[in-house]
């Protein structure tokens, strides 16, 4: 009775990975004299290679099984209490239900070349929650397009003494947040945004600490949740024209400097946003009568809302709307400082609490 409890929430801890285990093309799944290790490999759009080991824990199967990842995913999403190998047959079973998979061939079995053995080298070490919030503040401003391969469509991971930063750009806004980090590998790192969005699916809240090591054209991060060891290697992509952004960070002598409350903008953005001019949609805020205007026009009308916040006379720039409302997004509704130049020069928005948080913006001429 214990074995089949045991079972049973082992299932459901693996069900948890679901969404994961179905980004693969091919899952295995092998019980091992540790626990169940289960192996996914994509290639296509994205060559990546991810390990669980669920520790003590096993399925009782006699031999390996390997399923397409995404046939894994959704068998999973039942409430499925027993999984076993019968014949030629994966069956699943449940309260009330079963079905059968056929697993594919062995020759077709995952084959791993990035999680091969250790990885040799130096490594960064930081914590998963704040590494991940960094990619999930950030990935919003990374290029968009057609353009395959260009280095602006990745975020760029640097790491240095004491530190780690996570930057992405299309040229027009720059999104950065800078952490505390710890370890002795130094140097740049550029990750493709398919690579983030399965880096920040695999580590989930992320309460745990992160180990971080590139090797030969790929990354791996490592980690440990309660029994469980995760590892998962992604291709860094090419090339270090990546912008030197860090003279961006720091404001100009002279600028403007405000508290710029986020999300009381937010919400004063979000009521206008219909009235937005579709090909141009354009934001414009400036000081009137030393507070803080907004307003939102286009070809059918126009919109503003004063918000009581102090803004310095003569106050004024436009912004582009899209952005504008995706840096507010990114700050998660604080009050941050905003920085305003005199002239064509980028505005820069600013939260120093523990992570840096920094946006810059372009206005719109």
């Amino acid at each position: 009775m214990a074995k089949v409890e045991r079972r049973e929430a082992l299932l459901e801890r693996l069900a948890g990975k679901g969404p994961l285990l179905a980004a693969m093309q091919r899952v295995t799944v092998v019980d091992t004299e540790g626990g169940l290790e289960v192996r996914g490999l994509s290639l296509r759009p994205l060559e990546a290679e991810i390990r669980l080991r669920f520790r003590g824990s096993a399925l009782g199967l006699p031999q390996s099984v390997t399923l397409p990842g995404p046939l894994w995913g959704e068998a999973l999403e039942r409430p499925v209490r027993e999984v076993a190998l019968e014949g030629k047959e994966v069956r699943f079973g449940g309260e009330g239900f079963r079905f059968a998979l056929t697993p594919l061939a062995p020759e077709e079995e995952v084959e791993f070349a990035l999680l091969q053995g250790t990885v040799p080298g130096q490594a960064a070490q930081g914590e998963g929650a704040s590494f991940v919030q960094a990619l999930l503040a950030v990935r919003h401003a990374a290029e968009r397009g057609e353009r395959l391969g260009s280095h602006l469509q990745g975020v760029a991971v640097d790491l240095g003494e004491g530190t780690l930063e996570v930057a992405a750009t299309d040229g027009y806004r720059l999104a950065h947040v800078r952490l505390l980090g710890s370890g002795d590998l130094r140097g740049r790192y550029l990750l493709p945004l398919k690579g983030v969005d399965l880096l920040v699916r695999a580590l989930g809240k992320g309460d745990v600490p992160l180990v971080v090591e590139p090797h030969k054209g790929h990354m791996r991060f490592a980690w440990e949740e309660e029994g469980l060891e995760v590892e998962l290697a992604l291709p860094l992509m090419e090339g270090s024209a990546f912008p030197d952004y860090l003279p961006l960070l720091n404001p100009l002598p002279g600028s403007l400097a405000f508290p710029f409350p986020t999300g009381e903008v937010l919400r004063v953005l979000q009521t206008l946003e219909f009235l937005a001019d579709p090909g141009r949609p354009v934001a414009t805020l400036w000081e009137e009568e030393g507070e803080l205007l907004v307003r939102v026009e286009g070809p059918f009308g126009r919109g503003e809302r004063r918000v009581k916040v102090p803004a310095p006379k003569g106050f004024q720039v436009r912004l582009y709307l899209p952005f504008l409302l995706d840096a507010l997004r990114f700050f998660e509704g604080k009050e941050v400082l905003f920085h305003h130049p005199l002239g064509r020069h980028p505005i820069i928005l600013r939260r120093e609490e523990g992570a840096v948080y920094t946006a810059v913006l372009s206005p719109v001429i």
